[in-house]
């Protein structure tokens, strides 16, 4: 009976020892000597994370475990994220939980830290006059020693994340909460942090140790004192400046597409100029701007130029794509140009003598044209250069009543670098009556010629039509007309200067003393065309004359409708004549031609 008695309590004892037997916690781990801390990259998630280090508070109340930050933006628990774990319910699971999960509530983007915080507290105590168990002892100790680690990472001196002053210095308390409400951060003269000036509104006040008073100006009655390029000079009011901070440009893009006047206040930036139009930028006298005032001027415009208009300097057109220094200097401003305009392609100005002006960049037709020959031609003379590409003067119709007369050429140009070109199915209707001046007349030019004139008419009462001096200018001649010019010349070729109409036909309506003169080796060449005359043409001297140069006219056709009067020809010191054998009646006239001291017509 008592051997059944041990049997049936040996086997209770075992029953209930059976569940603690299958819930063994596991043991507790050692602390990691990092930071509690874990961080993640996320996009559009709700991050679903491991919390990546042990927890070991009690109850359920996670939000005192940990904080949860989101690009540097603490986010409270409550409504926003939830801790769980996949071993079961944290009010039921054991100690320390490591494999605790955080999920938000709502999607997040961006850097998502995990740091523990774990509030201290204790409301349990071992049992009184027991033993301990080891995994009791090392869960308590490892959970306060987490805690203190917490705490280090926080506050240490090398890496903590709170204000600290050097050993031995201390900081006050700060002022209360009334007291420091909507207030900026100062140290007093003690080191210690204080509130000092008020900023409801982004709005400065007067705080600690400053006093303003009036609106306009206002008043500080503080000494201020500059630091760097920064002075503080006057009274009432009081001036902050920087005088030297616009020595520098600061590429700041002030963009314009209409009349401006740069004011002091933009100094330093970039004037961008663009719009498609030409239009005026204005800079009155640099006593106006600060000593050291710069501006980098740009036309943006791929098809305009724009007007400078600097105090101190003669206006001047800056062309498409150009840039500008312009900077103050003793007073006055001082500019380093862009210099010629290289051309990018070949291009088209601009001539109109009824809505022109000369003061315009001649990039557009009308008002946007020059209005006289000699300032389109002086642009692309001074202003421009060629580099090979070919230009256009477009000119519209209309009365020119000033021709074309320069001692200047184009730089870097091409062969018939320059076309002068009227109307080509009605040339008539761009007319040069130039009264006693040449129409057009190129003399010892510094660089040489070579111009392509066509499709309009031209017409004086005494100048020549077209007269051209000096070696290696040359001048090219299509579907024209020379009309009466007194006792000018229509075509005169000097000092080895060339005038050619070779396979571009045109038409005489007027007199003249000559229609070819050359002299001096110069050359005038037509040939295989037909001239159209009309008009009952007088010519002085003669149709042609050579006196020294050479007029080749080969397989030429001169239809005359009505009567030329005056000699064929005249060919004398050692000028040259060169019909191919076309016969003393090839030039039309009514007198007979003749030679002289060495010419030869032949």
């Amino acid at each position: 009976m008592r051997l059944a008695c041990r049997l049936i309590l040996a086997f209770a004892l075992m029953a209930g020892l059976a569940p603690a037997f299958a819930q063994v916690p596991p043991p507790v781990p050692a602390l990691p000597d990092t930071e509690r801390r874990t961080s993640y990259s996320i996009t559009a998630s709700t991050c679903a994370c491991n919390v990546g280090f042990a927890l070991y508070g009690d109850s359920t109340d996670y939000a005192n475990w940990i904080e949860v930050w989101v690009n540097g933006a603490l986010i409270p628990q409550s409504g926003n994220w939830t801790i769980t774990s996949p071993t079961g319910s944290l009010a039921t699971i054991p100690r320390p939980i490591s494999d605790a999960v955080l999920t938000f509530t709502q999607v997040q983007t961006g850097t998502v830290q995990i740091v523990g915080a774990r509030r201290p507290r204790r409301t349990s105590q071992f049992s009184e006059s027991r033993g301990v168990a080891a995994r009791d002892l090392n869960q308590v100790l490892t959970d306060l020693t987490a805690q203190n680690r917490e705490t280090w990472d926080k506050i240490n001196d090398v890496t903590g994340r709170i204000p600290r002053v050097p050993p031995g210095e201390t900081l006050a308390t700060l002022p209360v909460l009334a007291a420091r409400a909507n207030q900026g951060a100062c140290f007093n003269s003690g080191g210690n942090l204080t509130s000092c000036v008020s900023v409801p509104n982004s709005t400065f006040v007067a705080g600690n140790g400053i006093a303003f008073t009036g609106t306009n100006p206002t008043t500080i009655s503080n000494n201020i004192v500059g630091s760097g390029p920064i002075q503080v000079t006057g009274t009432n009011p009081l001036n902050i400046g920087c005088p030297s901070c616009s020595t520098m440009l600061t590429n700041v893009r002030l963009a314009q597409i209409a009349n401006y006047s740069a004011s002091a206040n933009d100094c330093g930036s970039t004037l961008a100029l663009g719009g498609g139009t030409l239009f005026t930028l204005t800079l009155t006298a640099a006593s106006g701007y600060s000593s050291t005032c710069a501006f980098l001027v740009v036309n943006e415009d791929t098809s305009r130029g724009k007007k400078l208009a600097i105090s101190g300097y003669s206006n001047f057109i800056l062309w498409p794509l150009q840039t500008a220094i312009i900077y103050a200097q003793n007073n006055a401003w001082q500019l380093l140009p862009p210099g010629r305009w290289k051309l990018p392609g070949s291009q088209t100005m601009h001539v109109d003598p009824l809505n022109g002006n000369d003061a315009n960049d001649g990039l557009a037709t009308g008002s946007g044209a020059f209005q006289t020959l000699t300032a389109a031609w002086t642009t692309i003379c001074t202003s421009t250069d060629l580099a090979g590409q070919a230009v256009t003067l477009q000119l519209a119709d209309g009365l020119y009543s000033s021709g074309l007369n320069s001692t200047l050429g184009p730089m870097n140009a091409p062969y018939l670098g320059v076309t002068i070109n009227g109307n080509a199915t009605t040339p008539d209707n761009v007319l040069l009556s130039t009264g006693a001046s040449d129409s057009f007349r190129w003399f010892e030019t510094g660089s040489p010629i070579s111009v392509w004139i066509k499709n309009l008419k031209m017409t004086t009462t005494g100048g020549d039509a077209i007269r051209v001096l000096g070696a290696g200018n040359y001048v090219r001649v299509s579907n024209v007309n020379f009309g009466a010019v007194g006792s000018g010349v229509h075509m005169r070729a000097f000092n080895a200067a060339e005038i050619d109409a070779f396979n571009d036909s045109y038409k005489i309506t007027g007199g003249a003393s000559a229609h070819y003169n050359v002299n001096g080796l110069g050359i005038v060449g037509v040939q295989n065309q037909t001239i159209n005359i009309s008009g009952n043409p007088t010519f002085a001297s003669a149709f042609g004359l050579a006196d020294g140069g050479q007029i080749l006219v080969q397989g030429d056709t001169y239809s005359v409708t009505g009567t030329v009067t005056g000699t064929r020809y005249i060919a004398r010191n050692l000028g040259l004549i060169d019909t191919a054998g076309g016969g003393a009646s090839y030039f039309p006239g009514t007198i007979a031609g003749a030679t002289a001291t060495g010419g030869q017509y032949n």
